[in-house]
């Protein structure tokens, strides 16, 4: 069986060998969480389709080899989310703080209204 991963560049493979559909989407996992440790948030969310493909072929009976591949993604699973939470964050902050300077440039910016200017007509 080869398993493709189609969101890191069409037909990349991933495995030559018979490979469980478990460790296959763990080995996926392990990509995700490589790719946004580096800001790579794109492909770590393309890569999620590929692992849905995978789980919808797996099998209901799950070995224990498999068990621990399981147990291996919930745990990248975790360190995935808290990457994508830092990102979040990061981003709001960013937001926020361009939000206070725009505040900033419109106080600065403000005009003092002078009286008008009185002219003395002579005749």
């Amino acid at each position: 069986m080869n398993l493709f991963r189609r969101g890191d560049g069409e037909g990349t493979l991933i495995g030559a060998s018979p490979v469980s559909p478990f460790d296959a989407v763990c080995a996926l996992a392990r990509r995700q969480v490589e790719a946004a440790s580096v800001g790579d948030f794109d492909l770590a969310t393309r890569l999620l389709e590929d692992r849905q493909i995978l789980l919808r072929g797996a099998v209901s009976a799950v070995t224990d080899a498999e068990r621990s591949a399981i147990r291996e993604t919930l745990e990248l699973d975790r360190q995935l989310a808290g990457l994508f939470r830092e990102r979040m964050l990061a981003i709001r902050a960013q937001a926020m703080g361009l939000e206070r300077g725009r505040t900033a440039l419109k106080g600065y910016g403000r005009a003092v209204a002078l009286p008008p200017a009185r002219l003395e007509a002579r005749r």
